[in-house]
C-alpha cells in the first residue's frame, strides 16, 4: 500500500513539474544552414576560395580539404585519393555581422 502511495506521489510531482515547464526559444541557438555548391568545371578549386587552410582524412580513402578566402568565407570539398577526384559539391560557411551577446563575466563572449 505504501508502495502505491509513493508511486502516485511521485507521478503527481513529475506532472506538476511538466506542467509548470515552458517551451525553450530556438531564437538565439547559432544554429544555421550550411549552404552546398556545385563545383565549377574545370580541374581545382576556384582561387576565390582562398589558400588551402587545413586537411581533415575522413578515411584511408578520403579527406576534406579546408580553404579560407579574404573574406572569411570558409569552403570545403571532399578528395577521394583512390579516383584522385573532388567531390561535385562544396559546403560553406559565411560570415556573418551578428555580433556576439556580452558574457556575464564581461567581454565580448568570444573564446580565448
Amino acid at each position: 500500500m505504501s508502495h502505491r502511495i509513493g508511486g502516485s506521489v511521485t507521478l503527481l510531482a513529475l506532472a506538476a513539474c511538466l506542467a509548470s515547464c515552458s517551451g525553450l526559444s530556438r531564437e538565439g541557438t547559432g544554429r544555421t544552414q550550411v549552404e552546398l555548391e556545385m563545383l565549377p568545371p574545370g580541374n581545382g578549386v576556384p582561387a576565390a576560395w582562398g589558400p588551402l587552410i587545413s586537411v581533415t582524412a575522413v578515411d584511408d580513402n578520403a579527406a576534406v580539404l579546408w580553404f579560407e578566402n579574404e573574406q572569411g568565407e570558409i569552403h570545403t570539398v571532399r578528395y577521394t585519393v583512390r579516383t584522385k577526384l573532388l567531390g561535385p559539391s562544396s559546403r560553406v560557411i559565411r560570415r556573418t555581422e551578428l555580433q556576439l551577446p556580452a558574457s556575464p563575466q564581461g567581454g565580448n563572449g568570444a573564446m580565448h
